[in-house]
């Protein structure tokens, strides 16, 4: 087995004596990504800063002006939250840095045409059953005699109206996995039928996100396409390494501006109707108070919802609400207590209508101070070596990445990685990573 074999799992077809010249193209092309901004520390400090900082100086009466809630997080929650966003940085850290760089044996993400074909098929699996997963949302709205106008009013009514059929309208969540396999192909190789694909999925989501008011529903199917993009353009010398970097600013742009719009169908209205504040001065406080009254919300919520023996909950949610062990009620059984819901710890000391909890006040509240931080720091360490093998075209990093990304994104907001809406992708991109694990071993034996 030669040199190039085990370093890429792609056999190595030059003629026997012969050497790759280091100024080829190949070797020049075949490099892993370069975007300082695709790196989970680099995201996690980032979004700890923007979502920590501004929270701290915001007295109480502007929180009460602007979100119509008492400020009740302190500065040494606001200090355990960042320590907890430090520790994940450091994991990230030291195990992204760890090891030597991968050689390529093709461009990034060197994909053979064996893991293509199974790729391609993965992604028109997950797409299937994303759509299938529309059409029981479709099916719900015929039957309920739900009309256009009524289903993009926006109003609160229509979303309880549609509900879900149990088992269908759930593989809509295959839609998460269903992009991360068609970016990958675009990235390895254009496809008109994979840019389909992607386009359906995304289109779908979008409308799933206005009518349920769930912008969540839409970021997490651009996420991961940009991280793609991103790093492929980022894996090519020149100009195309350059547009890379710029991305977050333009994506950022366009998040507000999306945000913006959601809101002026959303809750506008309702602002202009009984204030005097400008649309861009609505939509920048609004925006702002989702971060701020998320780390508001996060210490209300290690206040008043820690009790004795209280079985981890926020960092294992989608364990406990899964089919089967839901339906068991099985932690009131362990733990003799219902699952833990801030619906009325919102009502009495804050705001319901901003509901985000934080992901850094899960892991504390379900770990502990200490537990907390060790938590952060294996989370850190798992999502580094995801980012490596990212880099690295290895299977794993390819497909679980650009999810995990979302992850550190939300952080401030939502403990993502543990949510139910995650479990249908986590499984989906295990069954592609041992297929192509397996193929990848099957060359290099």
């Amino acid at each position: 087995m030669t040199e190039d074999t085990r370093l890429t799992g792609v056999p190595d077809r030059r003629p026997p004596g012969s050497t790759r010249r280091s100024g080829s193209s190949s070797s020049s092309d075949a490099s892993e990504p370069r975007a300082a901004w695709l790196s989970p520390v680099v995201v996690t400090l980032f979004v700890a800063a923007i979502a920590i900082t501004p929270t701290f100086f915001v007295t109480d009466v502007e929180f009460r002006a602007l979100w119509r809630t008492p400020k009740s997080v302190t500065s040494d929650t606001l200090l355990l939250f960042a320590c907890g966003a430090l520790a994940l940085a450091f994991g990230a850290l030291v195990s992204s840095s760890a090891g030597t760089p991968r050689r390529l044996a093709r461009p990034w993400p060197a994909l053979d045409d064996r893991s293509t074909s199974i790729l391609r098929r993965a992604s028109t699996v997950l797409t299937s059953l994303t759509m299938l997963g529309y059409v029981g949302f479709v099916i719900v709205i015929v039957r309920e005699g739900i009309s256009p106008q009524r289903l993009f009013s926006g109003s609160e009514d229509v979303r309880s109206q549609i509900g879900t059929i149990p088992g269908v309208t759930t593989f809509t969540e295959f839609g998460i996995a269903a992009v991360v396999a068609a970016s990958v192909l675009l990235a390895n190789r254009f496809s008109r039928v994979e840019l389909l694909k992607l386009l359906t999925v995304v289109a779908l989501g979008v409308v799933r996100a206005f009518v349920n008011s769930e912008r969540l529903a839409m970021l997490e199917l651009v996420v991961p396409i940009v991280v793609v993009i991103a790093a492929k353009l980022a894996s090519e010398p020149g100009i195309r390494r350059r547009i890379a970097q710029l991305i977050p600013v333009v994506f950022l742009s366009m998040l507000v501006v999306l945000f913006g719009v959601f809101e002026y169908f959303r809750s506008w209205s309702w602002y202009r109707a009984h204030g005097s504040t400008s649309f861009p001065h609505f939509v920048v406080t609004r925006l702002a108070g989702y971060y701020a009254t998320s780390m508001n919300n996060g210490h209300l919520n290690l206040t008043h919802m820690d009790w004795p023996n209280r079985l981890p909950f926020g960092t294992l949610t989608g364990f406990w609400l899964a089919p089967g062990v839901q339906n068991l009620n099985l932690y009131e059984r362990l733990g003799g207590h219902p699952v833990p819901t801030s619906d009325m710890v919102l009502l009495q000391f804050g705001n319901p209508e901003f509901n985000s909890e934080s992901g850094y006040s899960a892991a504390f509240l379900d770990y502990g101070h200490i537990g907390g931080i060790i938590y952060f720091l294996l989370a850190g360490l798992v999502v580094g070596l995801l980012y490596r093998g990212f880099r690295s075209a290895r299977p794993f990093g390819l497909m679980l990445y650009p999810v995990a990304f979302i992850g550190l994104l939300e952080m401030p907001r939502y403990m993502y990685w543990s949510y139910g809406r995650v479990v249908y992708p986590w499984i989906a991109l295990g069954v592609i990573i041992f297929l192509l694990s397996r193929r990848r071993s099957e060359v290099a034996t």
